[in-house]
């Protein structure tokens, strides 16, 4: 709440902003942006991010959830990453 009101937009969409493209981009779609977060403590943690606002599953339109789908099941789908 205290970053919106001094910034006037979401957190997690300038997160989302500033790290697509990034080398901690595990997994990237027209409407998600999975990454492990600079704050990770164990090497699977990963951030499942909308690209658009959504606060809770039920507010996600039919494309939002159809590529939540796609991200989840590919983001599930990955081995481990080597450097």
């Amino acid at each position: 709440r205290r970053y919106h009101r001094a910034h006037d937009r979401r957190l997690l969409l300038d997160v989302v902003e500033q790290e697509q493209g990034s080398q901690r981009v595990v997994e990237e779609s027209d409407e998600w942006l999975a990454l492990v977060p600079f704050w990770a403590i164990w090497p699977f943690e990963t951030l499942l991010l909308p690209k658009r606002p959504a606060a809770r599953i039920p507010d996600l339109d039919e494309r939002q959830r159809a590529g939540l789908v796609r991200t989840m099941k590919r983001l599930m789908r990955r081995g481990p990453i080597t450097s």
